[in-house]
């Protein structure tokens, strides 16, 4: 395991407005990324950001985390034992973090457990993949148990270098602490939720109970047959949204850089495409550009080495300068900078 030096931005100001009392990112086998400790913010924070696919465990300890996916809210909150919950996003979605003045939230997130899924799951047990949606229960003891020692070695891990023989002898207890508690929490999302991962069994529970009368062995069951059978909670978005994400998207690939290019791909008035993007993301076309642009110019930057003039080209600004500044909006400093302050990380 070790703990990540990389800095992770995130487009608000969160990091000069939040009291980060012990959170880390670290990285483990096999390269699952888990982020743990407890922070607060001094004033109320909104952050989004555009996230591509992916499936995650987060377990609230102490507190309460709340996020949105697509202008769909999400509310995980302990309530005298840890609250865990299997995050599903099945298309590039928009991901909204809410932090309030004064809240103060123990956790622990793993991400991304999606390979490992696709590589273990047989291919009718992978279907529920295809549904943004997260499913919440509630940790039992040993899951609680494990977690607390999760936490306390997550955050501590610098006491010994791992340079020492103390320092790798702790490296491996971590390693299989972490491996216990993602085998517990695989456990847990399965009882509770056995119709998402075989349908078959819903199936033969829907003749005892006719609690899952609509339930089709192809597509996930509907959230409140889940609450209702299991006690545990589901939520699933809608399929407009993905839908529309993935008309932009595939239209900003193609070269759409304004939203007079979107509105023209997605065949709606400019008019329209705002309201489209306000019912179903809760921003504008003109804040969805830019969310787009600049992570793709991170990506850029960061990973495929390119210039910045270059880069600007590519995401439709004729001025490097206007790249720069809009750039500097986003990530709270200019592209030299930052590309800078990663290559040091490294």
């Amino acid at each position: 395991m070790k703990k990540s030096n990389h800095f992770t931005p995130i487009p608000s100001d969160v990091f000069q407005d939040k009291v980060e009392d012990s959170y880390g990112f670290y990285e483990s086998i096999p390269n699952l990324q888990y982020h743990a400790g407890t922070l607060s913010s001094k004033k109320n924070i909104v952050s989004h950001r555009l996230v591509m696919p992916y499936t995650a465990f987060v377990v609230v300890s102490y507190g309460e985390a709340k996020f949105s996916i697509n202008n769909q809210h999400h509310h995980i909150q302990a309530r005298g034992k840890p609250q865990c919950c299997l995050i599903n996003v099945a298309n590039e979605s928009l991901f909204c973090r809410h932090l309030l003045q004064g809240q103060v939230v123990t956790k622990l997130t793993i991400r991304d457990i999606r390979p490992w899924l696709n590589k273990h799951l047989s291919k009718p047990q992978q279907q529920w993949l295809q549904y943004t949606a997260d499913y919440q229960w509630q940790a039992d003891d040993s899951t609680a148990k494990l977690l607390q020692k999760a936490l306390h070695c997550l955050t501590n891990d610098s006491a010994n270098p791992y340079s020492t023989q103390a320092g790798i002898e702790q490296l491996f207890t971590n390693e299989v602490l972490l491996v216990e508690l993602l085998d517990k929490l695989w456990q847990g999302f399965c009882q509770h939720f056995f119709a998402v991962i075989d349908g078959s069994v819903a199936l033969d529970k829907l003749h005892k109970t006719d609690k899952l009368s609509q339930l089709d062995k192809h597509s996930p069951p509907n959230p409140t047959m889940l609450t209702n059978l299991t006690g545990a909670s589901c939520h699933v978005d809608g399929f407009e949204q993905a839908q529309l994400l993935t008309q932009l998207s595939q239209a900003w690939q193609n070269g759409c850089r304004d939203v007079d290019g979107l509105s023209e791909a997605l065949t709606m008035s400019k008019r329209g495409l705002q309201r489209q993007l306000k019912k179903h993301l809760g921003i504008t076309p003109q804040a969805w550009l830019i969310q787009k642009n600049m992570q793709f110019a991170r990506q850029q930057l960061l990973v495929d080495g390119a210039s910045i003039k270059e880069v600007a080209y590519r995401c439709g600004y004729t001025q490097v300068a206007n790249f720069t500044q809009a750039f500097k909006r986003y990530y709270h400093t200019t592209p030299a900078r930052y590309v800078a302050r990663y290559r040091a990380d490294e």
